[in-house]
């Protein structure tokens, strides 16, 4: 590359000196200087004709000269490639090349950025020649122009002795000959006179100028292709930076497009879990409705035990104050169904361990029920050993009730002031609402103790009276109580039976469903107004048919309240199918989705490979960018601003040493100065008619001019 910018602008150097040349044959004021050479290029013989014009006329004045010319010539010969001396040549066949070669004696020392430098003064060198056909063809010459009109052939060549050097451009680079070669076919060889012309004149004055003003332009114009190429440079590394920035993102898309490749993949092992469960949970809530038509046939049990128990109500009437003890034990575990009634929207395994402490107090109650029957065979057993005068043992006994009950009584009481002060600092009103239930139950319980006391205290005062009536009176009252004990015993296994078959449905209904929050609070309801018959059951003897009817209501409301979750799991149930239903379309929505976010995947994937190829492409082209400034345009601009404006300045100076050379013959100054230089033929070998020859050319060249 180099080279050919080289060569290019040399060329444009050497057309533009070569554009302004322009040989002049007449001036008024001139010299020229004939020379006559051998065979060899060796002088001989030098006439300088100087002509001046002026208002007298022209004179011309010839003169004889032994003055070295300012440019020597070595002429030597070939014949077939191998050298060969003129008079061996003389009528010789094969391929002849004549061989001109010129040399410029005219040094002068300048001064070129600075730095001494040798040049020489430039000379444009001529040479022609005419060649006869009839023995010669297949003329050619190096450096110029062979013209042939059929008869004979016309050879003119051109030659610039010590150019190269003045330019200092490297032949390699372009070259300028110092040097003509004439090569031809020949049979019984001869040539004429070969004819050259010499001149200094190669620019003419102010010639450089019109040079300069176009250098300039080349100038101006690198300076441009310079800031332009380095403006696609840098315009190239933004392109890279914004590649990279594409990489990045292509990177980031590519693993947002993975995790959400993967997170799909969840979503759609989720969704086939989901249609799983929904297959399940439709299982489940069809157990659900049956597990809770069995709960209705336990709370039936319990309401038919309820009813026993009314049935026999007038005969535990006298006794029911004894049991209030059992009887608070059976409202504690109401309390409990209630509690874990109102949690069941939370939690359906609340409900099981409710009900296990309802199961608990119905066994507590059954306990003391057989204690109270057994205290009651106890009293009767005693009734016999009374005398009427001194009860004292058992008055003191049956003041260890008394005492007991009131212990019971002080307790429950502490129990709710320690509630009452929960009750102040909640705010949830369910809590609020469990809590108040427990106080009005204690409180029950408390009216019960009260009311056993108090029949107790009649007991007593009855001993203290001792008189056999009242002692029969209240044996034939102990007997009754039992009998209505017994009674109460038969209602309190039905009820415990009942319960028992309500807590297995109940903790199946934990294992088969979350959504039993609506029938809960159905069920806290419907046990709160079973505690509340319990409550009226337990605040006197009475109140306590009117508790029994309370007790058989709530039942009944219980039971009513199942219904409405037997309503609620069936809708449950066909929800299920709709979910399961549902389910099927979601989980060929979530493949298809899977599918497309594969689809996405793969490509994110080639866009992150096509974003790296971009990258590297940026890269090399970033690369390739900086190499051609690097090597091209900088070595260009380089160039231009040392080696174009070093030759620039060396033409400068050619210009300013061929106005210089102004004279050869006299210390005149003349407008003109040319040489001419006649080659001896190869057949002629007299120098005298070689003189007579060059006299006649000059006295013919004068008169035409």
């Amino acid at each position: 590359m180099d080279n050919i910018i080289k060569k290019c602008i040399s060329s444009i150097m050497i057309f533009l000196l070569l554009a302004y040349t322009m040989p002049v044959f007449a001036f008024t004021n001139e010299e020229s200087i004939y020379s006559k050479l051998d065979s060899y290029g060796n002088r001989y013989k030098t006439i300088i004709s100087q002509t001046v014009e002026n208002e007298e006329g022209t004179d011309n004045i010839q003169t004889e000269s032994d003055k070295e010319l300012p440019i020597e010539t070595k002429v030597s010969y070939e014949l077939d490639g191998n050298k060969i001396t003129a008079e061996e040549l003389a009528g010789k066949s094969g391929k002849v090349k004549i061989i001109l070669e010129y040399e410029n004696k005219e040094e002068n020392e300048v001064i070129i950025n600075g730095k001494k430098e040798k040049m020489y003064t430039p000379f444009l060198v001529v040479s022609g020649a005419i060649i006869n056909n009839d023995n010669n063809r297949n003329v050619e010459i190096s450096t110029g122009k062979v013209i042939n009109d059929g008869s004979k052939t016309i050879v003119l060549g051109i030659a610039f002795p010590g150019m190269q050097e003045n330019l200092d451009i490297p032949k390699d680079d372009l070259d300028l000959p110092n040097k003509i070669e004439i090569t031809m076919e020949s049979t019984n060889f001869e040539i004429g006179n070969i004819m050259s012309f010499c001149t200094p004149k190669i620019l003419e004055e102010g010639s450089f100028d019109k040079i300069s003003d176009k250098l300039d332009d080349i100038y101006s114009q690198v300076e441009e292709l310079k800031d332009a190429s380095f403006k696609i440079e840098d315009g190239a590394i933004k392109l890279q930076d914004g590649i990279i920035t594409l990489q990045d993102g292509a990177n980031s898309l590519n693993s947002g497009a993975n995790e959400l490749n993967n997170g799909v993949n969840t979503l759609k092992n989720g969704a086939n879990d989901l249609k799983g469960g929904a297959s399940k949970l439709k299982a489940g809530t069809t157990e659900y409705v049956n597990k809770s038509k069995e709960f209705n046939s336990a709370m039936k049990q319990v309401s038919n035990g309820v009813n026993t128990i009314n049935a026999n109500y007038d005969q535990i009437n006298n006794g029911i104050t004894a049991l209030n003890e059992s009887s608070n034990q059976l409202s504690n575990g109401a309390q409990s169904v209630s509690a874990g009634a109102t949690a069941i929207s939370e939690n359906l395994g609340t409900i099981s361990t409710k009900l296990g402490d309802v199961q608990n107090g119905l066994s507590s109650l059954q306990v003391g029920e057989n204690q109270l029957n057994s205290g009651i065979d106890n009293i009767i057993a005693g009734m016999n050993g009374i005398t009427g005068t001194d009860n004292s043992g058992k008055i003191v006994e049956i003041q260890g009730l008394i005492n007991a009950n009131q212990a019971k009584i002080d307790e429950l009481t502490g129990t709710n002031g320690s509630i009452q002060a929960i009750l102040d600092l909640t705010e949830d009103e369910g809590v609020k609402s469990v809590l108040i239930n427990q106080i009005n139950v204690n409180n029950s319980s408390i009216g019960m103790l009260q009311a056993n006391n108090s029949a107790l205290n009649s007991i007593v005062v009855t001993l203290n009276q001792a008189g056999g009536a009242n002692i029969a009176s209240l044996k034939n009252g102990l007997e009754a109580l039992k009998a209505g004990v017994n009674n109460l015993q038969t209602g309190t296994n039905s009820l415990y039976s009942g319960v028992s078959e309500l807590k297995v449905g109940t903790e199946t209904l934990a294992e088969k469903s979350g959504e039993l929050a609506q029938g809960a609070s159905s069920l806290y309801q419907g046990t709160a107004q079973l505690k509340n018959g319990a409550q009226n059951l337990s605040a006197g003897s009475s109140a306590i048919k009117d508790g029994l009817n309370t007790l058989d209501n709530s039942s009944n409301q219980l039971l009513s309240a199942n219904n409405q979750l037997l309503d609620a799991a069936t809708t449950i149930s066909k929800g299920a199918v709709d979910l399961e239903n549902g389910t099927v379309t979601l989980n060929d929505g979530v493949v298809k989705l899977a599918n497309g976010s594969n689809t996405l995947k793969d490509g994110t994937n080639t866009l992150v490979s096509g974003s790296n190829q971009l990258s590297d492409g940026s890269g090399e082209l970033v690369d390739g960018i900086k190499q051609f400034n690097n090597d091209g345009i900088m070595k260009i601009y380089n160039m231009v601003n040392n080696d174009v404006r070093n030759t620039a300045k060396r033409i400068e100076k050619l210009e300013t040493l061929s106005n210089k050379y102004n004279k050869f013959g006299s210390e005149i100054s003349r407008d003109e100065i040319k040489f001419i230089s006649i080659l001896d033929s190869i057949n002629i070998s007299s120098k005298e008619e070689a003189k007579e020859e060059i006299i006649i050319y000059s006295e013919e060249t004068e008169e035409k001019k």
